[in-house]
């Protein structure tokens, strides 16, 4: 009988397939060595050292931005808000996480809320090192907040403060935003963990060099486009259409992320629902039909006007829900705050019905928004309380050390409130270029707000250099210092530098600056309390030598003796330090000391004509030369 034989067929050891699909992922496995080695790309650290000057003092990276902006020249820029990288035993460390809302646009971060609660906890824990670390930042959506939680808890946060949502769809990697990587939440999210690798960015920075893709400018000059118009990308989103529910998927999906992983890291959150200009502000995109926006925003104006303010509120929220430029956070947005606030028995603060409260007529309004969805100071002041109240009657803070009547805490805090005429002008110019521009106007329209506006006065050229970026915010309170000093105004000139040390309150430049303008005017009461601190954090030669003197002009000769002479085993070469501390030693029986001082004095400066009347004083007192 014939039999058949299969073919002998040729099959390769298992090795043979394990080396074949293990040659790409070595490749890349080097290639990302490789890059990191070399130092390529970015490691997207959330938090850096803010710098030199302040040592173990980290704050919220500015260059992380270009992961949620990549097609954008000029990013946001982060709050400068320090915090220390080794956690103090009797710290507490609360972060905020939101939007520009909480980053406290226009003004600068002393007005935000975030200041508003560490203001407060101040006055309440003196004996404790308080961190509220502002993380909003303009034009982000709950991506952004998402992605950077993990090293926010890293921090050791006491609390998180949550106010967001307003920006889902034109924040960076919303649903309709310009800066995006797609529409579908879990793609998104992935890809943003991917941009963690070296690789991923080679690939993506050799795909924009082949393309031609050139990163897009944001707000410059004489009211050029805003970045608010800079992330529109599709305008219409029409109530419930796909693209709306592809927002309030985005948010719900990332915000359940964010309260798990607190909860899970143990840390208490805190979140409060969205509140908008309802009165005041009409529909940006009316879609015309039987809900148009502007039809209901008109009869909801009637009805205020007749009194029905209960009626009217209904209808003003729901010409805002229908209003298809979504710059305003629609109604499911609250909603779905409350619905996560209740699963996972969150403290929850409905700052839409407080500020409600507040406003004059019941509906939110100018009267506490400067344009659409951005409180004014007295709006973000309300927030920041009631957000520090609900810290404190939830029992996550340890009882307070100070017991204060809130009456007192309120006026405490207004007489300290670090904000000027200067920081309203800059606000009321940024305000300006927002809504002198798209949306406020149609696209592509002259901003009319500043090409037609004309400085009246030093404090509204002051801001156009500030708005324009010619001159920085610190640089225009330095300049409106010097020119209330040159008038004799040691009150107005303490009160500019008063508003850097509230934002930067390591800095020491501004301590010398405060320090010597009030020297300078003769208020050396005040000078002490500002040295007294900078002292605390910082002593040299500065602290040294202007204690010393003052103490020693007070009669307080041992104190300023041992102030001067820290000072001299460090510089010898000043003979005014001299001078006074020859002063100090005649006044603690140390006489050979004060003329061996005095002496100094003279030797440094021959023509010093106090040093050398008074070395012959103390020649002929003690009979010594």
């Amino acid at each position: 009988m014939a039999t058949s034989q299969s073919p002998k067929q040729n099959k390769y050891p298992r090795w043979f397939y394990a080396v074949i699909i293990s040659i790409p992922i070595l490749f890349f496995v080097f290639l990302e060595i490789g890059l990191r080695i070399g130092n390529y790309g970015t490691s997207w650290e959330v938090f850096t050292e803010l710098s030199a000057q302040y040592p173990g003092v980290l704050g919220f990276n500015p260059e992380i931005m270009a992961k949620y902006f990549p097609n954008l020249k000029n990013k946001p820029t982060p709050v400068f808000d320090g915090f220390e990288k080794d956690k103090s035993a009797n710290s507490i460390r609360v972060f905020i996480l939101g939007e520009s809302s909480a980053a406290g646009w226009p003004y600068i971060p002393n007005a935000s809320f975030p200041r508003v609660i560490k203001q407060k906890l101040e006055l309440l824990y003196p004996d404790r090192k308080i961190e509220v670390v502002n993380l909003g930042v303009s034009a982000v959506c709950s991506y952004t907040i998402r992605d950077i939680l993990p090293d926010v808890l890293k921090q050791k946060p006491d609390a998180i403060l949550i106010y967001t949502g307003h920006n889902e769809y034109y924040g960076a990697l919303g649903a309709a935003s310009t800066q995006s990587f797609g529409k579908y939440r879990k793609l998104v999210n992935f890809v943003l963990w991917l941009q963690g690798f070296r690789t991923v960015q080679l690939v993506q920075n050799t795909m924009k060099s082949i393309a031609g893709i050139a990163a897009v400018g944001d707000e410059g000059k004489n009211g050029n486009e805003t970045l608010m118009a800079k992330v529109v990308g599709e305008n219409s989103i029409g109530l419930g259409s796909e693209l709306y529910q592809a927002g309030l998927s985005q948010f719900e999906g990332n915000m359940e992320d964010i309260i798990q992983d607190c909860k899970s890291a143990g840390v208490p959150v805190i979140i409060g629902n969205l509140a908008c200009n309802l009165k005041d502000l009409k529909p940006f995109m009316p879609l015309g039909g039987k809900d148009d926006a502007q039809l209901l925003y008109n009869k909801a104006k009637s009805l205020l006007a007749e009194g029905k303010s209960f009626e009217a509120r209904a209808l003003f929220v729901k010409a805002k829900d229908a209003d298809a430029l979504r710059f305003r956070a629609p109604s499911e947005i609250n909603r779905t705050i409350k619905k996560l606030a209740d699963k996972y028995a969150l403290p929850f603060i409905d700052l839409d019905s407080i500020l409600s409260a507040r406003s004059i007529t019941g509906i939110i309004g100018n009267d506490l928004m400067v344009d659409h969805l951005h409180p004014n100071v007295t709006g973000y002041r309300i927030m920041g309380l009631v957000f520090c109240d609900k810290l404190l009657s939830t029992g996550i803070l340890p009882v307070p050390t100070v017991k204060m009547p809130d009456a007192k805490i309120d006026s405490l805090q207004s007489a300290r409130f670090p904000f000027t005429s200067l920081d309203s002008v800059v606000a009321a110019m940024r305000i300006r270029i927002l809504t002198g521009s798209y949306p406020f106007v149609p696209k592509g329209s002259p901003n009319l707000l500043t090409r037609d506006f004309k400085p009246a006065n030093y404090l509204d050229s002051l801001a156009i250099k500030v708005v324009e970026r010619d001159i920085s915010l610190e640089d225009a309170h330095y300049r409106n210092a010097d020119a209330k000093l040159e008038k004799g105004d040691w009150s107005g000139f303490e009160k500019e530098i008063r508003v850097l040390i509230a934002d930067r309150p390591m800095n020491s430049v501004h301590y010398e600056k405060i320090v010597t303008g009030l020297i300078q005017t003769g208020q050396f009461d005040r000078a002490m309390e500002y040295l007294t601190i900078l002292d605390g954090f910082q002593p040299g030669e500065f602290t040294y030598k202007w204690i010393g003197s003052i103490q020693v002009s007070k009669g307080a000769y041992e104190t300023g003796r041992k102030y001067l002479e820290k000072f001299v085993t460090i510089n010898q070469s000043d003979p005014v330090v001299w001078y006074n501390l020859s002063g100090a030693y005649a006044n603690t029986n140390a006489p050979e000391l004060a003329i061996k001082a005095v002496k100094n004095a003279i030797h440094l400066e021959p023509r010093y004509s106090d040093a050398i009347a008074f070395y012959r004083q103390l020649s002929a007192a003690y009979g010594m030369k």
